[in-house]
């Protein structure tokens, strides 16, 4: 079996979050989760569709491992 940290692909974007599942896993506001992305502090969203955007799971969840590096 291949470790996928070390063979140079990177890993899989997981699921689309929508902003209110983006809201529950870190623990902030809506507009303070937009503040985050206009000072370069968040993950941007993706346009999915002219109605529609999300965030990867993966950028979520690097973005809350570095909160914890930040805290240590």
């Amino acid at each position: 079996m291949t470790d996928r940290a070390f063979d140079g692909v990177p890993p899989a974007p997981g699921r689309f979050l929508k902003i209110g599942e983006v809201v529950r896993e870190v623990g902030l506001s809506r507009p303070q989760i937009y503040r985050l992305i206009r000072s370069g502090d968040f993950p941007r969203q993706i346009r999915l569709s002219p109605q529609r955007v999300a965030w990867t799971e993966r950028d979520v969840e690097h973005w809350k491992l570095r909160q914890l590096n930040h805290q240590n």
